[in-house]
């Protein structure tokens, strides 16, 4: 999966969106997301989940009880913010080998978040609390 920066400061939705369409081998990108998705979202006519399957994309929307439980899907996470208080942000987790995190803040400026602390950056944080949107099948 490659990163993709999220272009303002509430788009991380879309920019975490755009990550799984690329990876699902859809040719598109976050402004095109931005464009079908933000607005439609910010006044909850759409979910991240019913989008994905607008795409064709396999998915199972789950609720703030249940975890990442399996190896071998992508996760669409809803997480504290870590650089505006009181906020949510969204980041993708690729399970399918290694655990790896895509934080669309991570632009070399924001804090971002990490899965381990094995990170020498100072805007790295491990991940802790979090809760699962999606579960993405590919």
């Amino acid at each position: 999966m490659k990163l993709i920066i999220q272009p303002t400061n509430d788009s991380c939705t879309s920019a975490c969106l755009a990550m799984i369409l690329r990876e699902c081998g859809h040719d598109i990108d976050v402004d095109t997301v931005i464009g079908e998705f933000h607005e439609a979202f910010r006044n909850d006519l759409v979910t991240p989940a019913s989008y994905l399957r607008g795409k064709k994309v396999k998915v199972r929307e789950l609720n703030s009880l249940q975890r990442m439980d399996r190896f071998g899907s992508i996760y669409l996470l809803c997480v504290p913010s870590l650089n505006v208080e009181a906020e949510f942000h969204s980041i993708v987790v690729d399970a399918r080998d290694v655990i790896e995190i895509f934080d669309p803040r991570n632009d070399g400026v924001h804090r971002y978040y990490t899965y381990d602390n094995n990170s020498d950056d100072p805007l790295a944080v491990k991940l802790s609390g979090h809760i699962v949107d999606v579960e993405i099948f590919i």
